[in-house]
């Protein structure tokens, strides 16, 4: 048995190695596709924002999720806003008098 350990470590790791991605996903294929595309619409747009069309933002927008996704991973959605809210306080302490 204490011979079949290596060959059976060196199997599990040859099959990790192979599942494992190969390469920077950032210099995939895909992610420079997808990059290159939000480039081209990116360079469309005019300097200011205010001045652009909301379907050439919202080109823009979905263009950025989608390298967002090819490059990075995960599912490209915006995260929600966060919700913040003022510290709770607990009421002021009444002062106590003598005809209390």
């Amino acid at each position: 048995m204490p011979a079949l350990a290596p060959l059976l470590i060196a199997a599990g790791v040859s099959a990790a190695a192979a599942s494992t991605p190969v390469g920077d996903p950032l210099q995939s294929p895909r992610c420079q596709r997808a990059l290159e595309a939000l480039r081209a619409q990116e360079a469309q747009l005019p300097a200011s924002a205010a001045q652009a069309s909301p379907a050439a933002l919202a080109k823009a927008a979905a263009l950025r999720r989608n390298a967002q996704r090819e490059c990075l991973g995960g599912p490209g959605a915006v995260p929600p806003p966060q919700m913040h809210r003022a510290p709770a306080s607990a009421p002021a302490k009444r002062a106590y008098s003598a005809s209390d």
